[in-house]
């Protein structure tokens, strides 16, 4: 009974945190929409959520991601505002010895 109450109040709080969205497709793309969803066992609702998260915030992450990898530095002892072509080639941003 425990577990019943926690998923209902689970569900309460997502529910709270959702917006509706009422949408017009074409009837083709409504079918298949749903075929679709039906193929990866989720809902219609599940399938539209899905592809906006990825379609919206990878941009973020890519943002990130990329801010990310710019802050490694290559080299640990080096200077890394201080390089040239040569020492890319020799290795010297990867650690190696020049």
């Amino acid at each position: 009974m425990q577990k019943v109450k926690e998923a209902k109040a689970a569900y309460g709080e997502r529910k709270a945190q959702t917006g509706n969205l009422t949408l017009s497709l074409p009837i083709e793309l409504l079918e298949g929409a749903k075929e679709l969803a039906a193929k990866r066992g989720q809902s219609l609702n599940a399938l539209v959520r899905d592809v906006l998260q990825h379609e919206v915030r990878p941009a973020t992450a890519t943002k990130s991601l990329a801010e990310f990898v710019r802050s490694i530095p290559l080299n640990p002892n080096a200077d890394p505002t201080k390089w040239t072509r040569e020492d890319i080639y020799r290795g010297k941003r990867f650690g190696d010895p020049a």
